[in-house]
């Protein structure tokens, strides 16, 4: 995942990224909390349980541009094409670098979630 995460040309923001590998032995609240984005990079049309999760917790997501993300999500996301991996990177690196960007995503995200 490093290697590939360096290939996209993001590797100025892995002194600050946590890799848990026992996830499910941590309350969810907690990695939200700890959390500065929700990726979520699903190829196929589903219903996001996690995309619900982390806007409960206020936090902005980074998601496929899939139009069932978009009905859900609205303009509560930074959106990419989850089949171009250059657009996932951007997408990634244009909400981390901005803390405006990402304070309002997830203002708008809480606000959304309280619906």
């Amino acid at each position: 995942m490093l290697i590939c995460m360096r290939r996209l040309g993001i590797t100025i923001i892995l002194r600050n990224t946590q890799f848990f590998h026992r996830l499910y032995t941590i309350p969810v609240e907690k990695v939200y909390k700890k959390a500065n984005l929700n990726l979520f990079a699903s190829s196929c049309e589903t219903f996001g349980q996690s995309l619900l999760e982390s806007m409960a917790a206020g936090l902005p997501n980074v998601c496929s541009n899939y139009s069932v993300f978009k009905e859900l999500l609205g303009n509560s996301a930074v959106y990419f094409n989850p089949k171009n991996s250059k657009n996932i990177a951007d997408s990634i690196k244009i909400l981390l670098l901005s803390k405006s960007l990402r304070s309002r995503i997830s203002k708008r995200s809480f606000e959304l979630a309280k619906k």
